[in-house]
């Protein structure tokens, strides 16, 4: 099956049309030929309008996220499904997680780059998402080099913060050196604060 992916898509190229080429590679497992041959494949299995569909996709973009997240980049990508946003089966909350899912890569804290680029580096957009259950607020404390990765810029001294979801909150600036401390409130089990 892989060898009629790669046919098929030789045979589209051929076209010299833009096309862009959807996979369902089988088991997604050699992850170099698929960057090669297509712009975007799943990774997961078909997403329904529910909460629990939404978190099986986060787990699985959590728990597998270094060994798929380097071969996505510009022109190919991994696409975790189609965003259930609008419908019945979720909360206004619950459907931001799936928008995150499909927006960034990491998962419970996310990274990607983003514009604007300064110099040769990219600026980044952090989503720090809260899956408790319960619905309890709770503190989280990030080192901005450890844990994200971010740091040791010559161009880039910090980052602005900025609370995607509630404009009230103030946007705050912070230098690389520093650790981001902030609460999580939850709301319906469930609450993205976008940061």
């Amino acid at each position: 099956m892989v060898d009629d992916y790669v046919y098929f898509g030789e045979l589209m190229n051929q076209t010299g049309r833009p096309i862009l080429y959807s996979c369902s590679w089988p088991a997604y497992q050699e992850y170099n030929g698929i960057t090669k041959t297509c712009n975007m494949w799943r990774n997961w299995g078909d997403i329904e309008d529910s909460h629990s569909s939404v978190e099986s996709i986060t787990q699985y973009f959590s728990d597998n996220q270094d060994r798929i997240q380097p071969h996505s980049g510009p022109g190919h990508w991994n696409d975790p499904d189609t965003l259930v946003l609008g419908n019945y089966g979720l909360s206004y909350e619950q459907s931001i997680q799936g928008l995150l899912v499909k927006t960034v890569n990491k998962i419970e804290i996310w990274k990607k780059p983003i514009l604007p680029k300064v110099k040769d580096e990219m600026t980044h957009g952090i989503a720090f998402v809260s899956r408790r259950a319960d619905g309890a607020p709770y503190s989280i404390s990030v080192k901005v080099i450890e844990d994200l990765g971010l740091g040791g810029s010559q161009y880039i001294k910090g980052y602005m913060v900025y609370d995607l979801f509630d404009a009230e909150h103030k946007p705050f600036f912070v230098k690389w050196l520093y650790i981001v401390q902030m609460r999580l409130e939850c709301a319906e089990g469930l609450h993205i604060c976008g940061y």
